[in-house]
């Protein structure tokens, strides 16, 4: 069983892992920043609900890790042209602190995958105020 188990855990590390494409939520989501905000700045850039550090590698160590749905209405806020990428737990506390501070906001991308680290799904909508 032993010497089975190696090239039976090699299959699955190098083959078939790599491939699952849920698994890999960074990289979908550089692509879909850089569809829907090409050559924004990782600094105009926050994100709230997740905190891969793959994330920052693809992204950029600049971008804003967001402590709440209201932090990210407020970052959106602060000046224009700025995006955030809300997780779909802080989806309903995010659009309540829009509203409140009236932010007319555009729902750009939404961004489906697995947070490895947590062993749960997860949603990010990226959004940015309309002018």
């Amino acid at each position: 069983g032993v010497v089975l188990a190696v090239p039976l855990y090699a299959a699955v590390l190098e083959g078939v892992l790599p491939r699952i494409e849920a698994m890999w939520l960074a990289p979908r989501l550089q692509a879909s920043l850089a569809q829907v905000a090409p050559g924004l700045p990782p600094e105009r850039f926050g994100i709230v609900g997740h905190a891969e550090p793959s994330t920052l590698f693809a992204i950029g160590g600049g971008l804003r890790l967001l402590p709440g749905g209201p932090a990210a209405a407020e970052f959106l806020a602060e000046a224009p042209g700025r995006v955030v990428a809300v997780g779909n737990r802080q989806e309903a506390a995010f659009q309540v602190e829009a509203a409140v501070r009236g932010l007319a906001l555009r729902e750009l991308a939404t961004v489906s995958g697995y947070n490895y680290s947590r062993g749960r799904p997860i949603t990010l909508l990226l959004y940015r105020t309309v002018p």
